[in-house]
């Protein structure tokens, strides 16, 4: 167990995360905040960050100054054993474009054809899900991600599902399929497949952190465009993603993600800061 992660538990605290993947999820301690997916831990790491009151992070020193604990309130830090690298999965899979979910999407069967996106009707880690094809920044296959479509699996297990170990802090989605020198930053690829319909090059993040790595890729373009997730973490995201990138940021209603505007309204929204 993360010395964080012992540190919630000793607390009090842990009951009110849950886990995904190796993150945990949860209100921020700190600041007594009340929404469910503020505070991040990533367990490997062994760091925190808030992204709404705090807007700040660290490791298990400064989570446990930032609680008012004494240094002997912390536990010791064990490092986790280290993981076995990760292995790109390159063959491609038998997918089923479109479909009632899609179509809620607003994504075609075309696009969803062009980019290795559809249904699975296998086994494994990918069953019940809509898939979709990853690719290295030189357009080599990794493997597929999968969102899953049970309700009951979402509650429990979060809405997406990851191949093991992807090095996913250094991929941007879709980035291998851009051609222009001005894109737009979704949080999920939803967003890109939509954007791609309309002929506007976009990448996600698929999340809301920005590494040093999808940096340094991002800063080769002319212009980026910040179109995160209009819920409160997307939003809080933006502002310090925007700062770093010298990017505008194109905001959404509340609550609302790219896919949820119709093509008109996503237009209107993207073009005047694309325009040259």
């Amino acid at each position: 167990m993360s010395a964080i992660a012992q540190l919630l538990v000793r607390q009090g605290l842990r009951d009110g995360f849950r886990q995904q993947g190796h993150r945990l999820f949860g209100p921020c301690p700190v600041h007594g905040g009340d929404n469910p997916r503020a505070f991040v831990v990533d367990l490997r790491g062994d760091r925190w960050y808030c992204f709404t009151g705090c807007q700040r992070g660290g490791g298990p020193a400064t989570l446990a100054r930032a609680l008012g604990l004494p240094s002997g309130g912390m536990p010791p830090y064990v490092p986790p054993p280290p993981s076995p690298p990760f292995v790109p999965y390159t063959r491609r899979l038998g997918l089923t474009p479109g479909g009632p979910w899609l179509r809620a999407k607003g994504i075609y069967p075309a696009v969803c054809r062009d980019r290795e996106v559809g249904a699975w009707a296998g086994r494994g880690m990918l069953r019940d899900c809509i898939a979709l094809r990853l690719h290295d920044t030189n357009g080599a296959p990794l493997g597929y991600a999968g969102r899953r479509l049970d309700p009951e699996e979402v509650r429990r297990r979060g809405k997406w599902v990851f191949p093991p170990r992807l090095p996913k802090s250094q991929l941007l989605y879709g980035l291998h399929r851009v051609r222009g020198t001005r894109i737009v930053l979704t949080e999920c690829s939803w967003g890109v497949l939509r954007l791609a319909q309309l002929g506007i090059d976009a990448v996600a993040l698929l999340g809301v952190g920005l590494s040093n790595v999808q940096a340094t890729h991002l800063e080769a373009f002319d212009r980026v465009v910040v179109l995160l997730d209009g819920d409160d973490a997307g939003q809080a995201a933006s502002r310090p993603i925007a700062a770093r990138l010298q990017a505008p940021i194109a905001t959404l209603p509340p609550g609302a993600d790219p896919d949820d505007l119709d093509d008109e309204s996503l237009r209107a929204l993207l073009l005047p800061f694309l325009m040259p």
